[in-house]
């Protein structure tokens, strides 16, 4: 059994991996993400192991909300400019996936 780091995941402790509707395969997350998206990462050390982009402290779920909350992609680069309009496509992209 492995623990899941997965935003969202509802299991706090060791589980089946099989147990979370994120599950993909049996291959290790930060492999998985690595042939999916390049620019998001899953960290236990960084925001608890949720999906964050580049390995910052800028989850996707952040940036998910930014754009639901009405912010177009120029807006959030230029609210935040450590972020490039590709880590916003992804992130949605990413949590689209979900």
């Amino acid at each position: 059994m492995t623990k899941c780091f997965a935003s969202g995941c509802g299991y706090r402790t060791r589980h089946e991996p099989r147990a979370c509707s994120h599950w993909l395969s049996d291959a290790p997350r930060a492999d998985r993400l690595d042939a999916l998206f390049d620019r998001i990462t899953c960290d236990p050390a960084v925001m608890g192991g949720r999906a964050c982009v580049r390995g910052m402290r800028m989850t996707v779920s952040l940036v998910v909300n930014l754009v639901a909350n009405g912010m177009s992609t120029q807006d959030i680069v230029r609210e935040y400019p450590e972020l490039e309009a590709e880590d916003i496509r992804q992130a949605l992209q990413y949590a689209f996936r979900g």
